[in-house]
């Protein structure tokens, strides 16, 4: 039971980490970061503190999954993001089949991510 406890709180160690990064604008945006993060994803700023400046000796199963979910959340608004750049390129004319190909590609990750996030 410790182990696998050990193991969540690492991992959602990590991924808060991954997601403030993503989340933040500028070196000095931390701050102003885990605000938007609680306001976009529910995740409290004092859970977050605790996630950013002492390890958590225990975390909840719960939390792990929040953290992954607004990780995820990120990810997919980014792949959204990169598809709506592509077919922008694709409209002007972009005489490479590739930018095609790349569309399916990040439509076909933009499903996986959605499929693990259990939106549909």
């Amino acid at each position: 039971m410790l182990k696998n406890n050990l193991h969540g709180m690492t991992e959602a160690v990590a991924t808060y980490r991954d997601l403030l990064a993503r989340e933040m604008c500028g070196p000095s945006d931390s701050e102003q970061a885990m605000h938007r993060i609680q306001a976009k994803y529910g995740l409290d700023y004092w859970t977050q503190w605790g996630l950013r400046y002492r390890a958590p000796k225990r975390v909840s199963a719960d939390l792990v999954d929040r953290v992954r979910q607004a990780y995820l959340a990120t990810l997919e608004q980014s792949v959204r993001r990169d598809i709506a750049r592509l077919e922008i390129e694709i409209a002007k004319g972009a005489p490479d089949a590739a930018f095609t190909d790349l569309v399916a590609e990040a439509q076909g990750l933009l499903a996986r991510i959605q499929t693990r996030r259990g939106v549909m």
